[in-house]
């Protein structure tokens, strides 16, 4: 596994790069899980993250199809865990001094986020407002068809697709309208055999140029509803 860090004198956006490259690492861990070749050991992926061992001598460990499991499970924990493990505990320590346990500890977690949340309201008509397009317009039947089945779906269901387009259903504050949104047109051969994309740094839906409202509604709601969310990004 290897890293890379953004340049503090640039100008890039440093939430965005960062999102990307956390993306960019889950993707490798997959395919290291992946990996059917019994020559897993050429790779040279040793038991170490930025320097850190794994575990106990991890720089002479390397990973095998055998132990590929636990170096995953190790990792994800380290950059988790126990990479923030003392900023969080500062954190938690001035959380505290403000929020003395004693005060919201009496609530279920359920409770707690209605009290610190509210209940949400959801101006879904918003997202249609906001959207911009990229290859196709607003007048386009995929996209007609595209609001028409997005509007059709329950609660529950729109929430998924907020996860699946921004990787969370909370709303940010302001509401819907200080989301941002663009859809994007693929103009592919065989589109209906493919589901529709997001890239959840940037708001995008990449939306397959579907020959009927039925496909769409199909993979728009096979997407959102059984979409590992960082995976599918």
């Amino acid at each position: 596994m290897h890293s890379c860090e953004v340049n503090a004198d640039s100008k890039v956006n440093v939430a965005y790069v960062s999102c990307y490259l956390l993306v960019d690492h889950i993707r490798s861990l997959k395919a290291l899980l992946d990996y059917e070749d019994e020559t897993l050991e050429q790779l040279e992926q040793d038991f170490t993250v930025k320097g850190h061992e794994l575990i106990p001598n991890g720089g002479e460990v390397l990973v095998t199809q055998g132990n590929r499991q636990t170096f995953v499970d190790l990792y994800v924990d380290f950059v988790f865990n126990k990479s923030v493990e003392r900023q969080f505990e500062a954190f938690a320590e001035g959380f505290g001094r403000a929020c003395p346990a004693q005060t919201w500890k009496i609530f279920h977690p359920d409770e707690l986020r209605m009290l610190i949340f509210g209940e949400a309201e959801y101006e879904w008509e918003d997202l249609r407002k906001i959207a911009e397009y990229e290859g196709c317009e607003s007048a386009d039947m995929l996209i007609q068809n595209f609001w028409r089945v997005l509007f059709e779906l329950s609660k529950e269901d729109k929430l998924k697709f907020l996860t699946f387009i921004y990787g969370t259903y909370r709303l940010p504050f302001g509401g819907l309208a200080k989301r941002q949104l663009k859809i994007v047109r693929l103009n592919m051969d065989s589109a209906d055999e493919y589901f529709p994309r997001a890239n959840i740094c940037y708001g995008t839906l990449q939306l397959p140029n579907y020959s009927s409202i039925d496909i769409l509604r199909d993979k728009l709601t096979h997407a959102i509803i059984y979409c590992d969310v960082i995976g599918m990004v």
